[in-house]
């Protein structure tokens, strides 16, 4: 909306009030003008008469009260038809004029409507207004704590969130969802429209991540940047149990996939405190996704806590994850099946049904790893020493970019 807002104050302008007149028109078969407070018609039915001056609202705003225009007065006032005119007011201010052009008993009787009707709308555009510039506001300082741009030890920094809804004294936790193939199904559907329709299109996506969260109305959603998304919960009742949590979170992904048909993949930071808590959370989830995207690209969502041999693999000195993969001569067969069994918790019946193998196919190939490393993977020490290396091998196998 093209206005222009300086506390409780609303300026009139061309597209806001030819916006008002288009919506008039449709209640009123009349011809509708509006004139900022200089007189000047910035919007009207009328297209020529556009960017003319309108006398007769200037007396309207010197005297700060309706004007009926006859024919024979008309004549005498410059860019100015029959009808009536009354002043638009907005917190007590008159800001500008509308005019119901025509014979001025015939259109009286729809002044007080068309008066009422340009009032309100502008009360609707100066709350939407504010409530964007408010939602500016916190994504700015959303963006300035996770970029460090914040001194913490400040206390107007604290003054600042409390008065943009934070509850500094309340736990919470980040999630970082990103949205894999975002400009893949942006340009799909995007009928090569530009840029305004990538923000429309990230704008319906937060949206929809707000309303899966309606519930919760301690959760904040921000576009952070490119294909991410933050999202700030409270913890409450409902978002205690890490299982809950990450239930929650795959229902989002399936939800976002069905509406945008959107791949997505969620990283999930520890429930923390205040300012900084919000920092180190989301710290925590970007890591969190980031890992979870490089060893476990079946899934979906992930949380740190679930990561934590993964990050402590990450932590090695290069030349000790090469030593350690070279540990694993494996083949892709048995390095699949591997990870498979770890990610089910060496439960080898449900590692036969994911892979979509018998039973015994997986007792064999479990047996052969055992035969090519001397380290089974039945036996708990054995199993760690192999998930370790089967880590370092994925760390020195592929990309390493992000994580050196």
């Amino acid at each position: 909306m093209e206005i222009i807002e300086t506390n409780s104050e609303i300026n009139l302008t061309s597209h806001l009030a030819q916006t008002i007149v288009n919506r008039t028109m449709q209640i009123l078969e009349r011809n509708i003008n509006i004139m900022d407070e200089t007189g000047m018609i910035i919007g009207s039915g009328n297209a020529e008469r556009v960017n003319t001056l309108h006398e007769g609202a200037r007396e309207v705003i010197l005297e700060g009260k309706e004007l009926k225009i006859s024919k024979q007065e008309a004549e005498r006032l410059k860019g100015v038809k029959p009808g009536i005119n009354l002043p638009i007011h907005f917190n007590g201010k008159i800001i500008g004029v509308v005019g119901i052009t025509g014979i001025p008993k015939e259109v009286e009787k729809h002044g007080g409507l068309v008066k009422m009707t340009a009032e309100l709308m502008l009360q609707q555009a100066f709350y939407l207004q504010r409530l964007q510039l408010e939602e500016q506001a916190e994504e700015y300082f959303i963006k300035e704590l996770l970029n460090g741009d914040l001194d913490l030890k400040n206390a107007l920094i604290y003054d600042r969130a409390e008065a943009l809804g934070y509850n500094i004294k309340q736990h919470l936790f980040v999630s970082i969802l990103e949205v894999i193939n975002l400009w893949d199904e942006l340009l799909t559907n995007s009928n090569n429209r530009g840029e305004a329709e990538l923000h429309q299109y990230i704008k319906r996506i937060r949206e929809s991540i707000e309303k899966f969260f309606s519930r919760q109305t301690a959760t904040k959603v921000f576009h952070l940047t490119g294909k991410k998304f933050i999202i700030i919960s409270y913890e409450n009742e409902e978002v205690r149990v890490l299982e809950d949590i990450l239930k929650a979170k795959k229902r989002l992904v399936d939800r976002l996939k069905n509406r945008f048909k959107v791949d997505c993949r969620i990283g999930i930071g520890r429930v923390r405190e205040g300012l900084l808590g919000i920092k180190k959370s989301f710290e925590e989830g970007l890591e969190a996704i980031n890992l979870g995207k490089k060893f476990y690209s079946s899934k979906e969502v992930y949380h740190i806590e679930d990561l934590k041999l993964e990050r402590m693999t990450k932590q090695l000195p290069v030349q000790v994850r090469k030593n350690f993969a070279d540990i694993l001569p494996l083949d892709h067969q048995f390095r699949q099946s591997l990870e498979v069994y770890f990610s089910n918790n060496l439960n080898i019946s449900e590692t036969a049904r994911n892979l979509y193998l018998h039973r015994n196919s997986i007792i064999y190939r479990l047996e052969r790893i055992k035969e090519i490393t001397g380290l089974d993977p039945k036996s708990f020490d054995d199993a760690v020493c192999l998930k370790l290396t089967l880590l370092c091998h994925m760390f020195e196998t592929e990309d390493k970019s992000e994580f050196n």
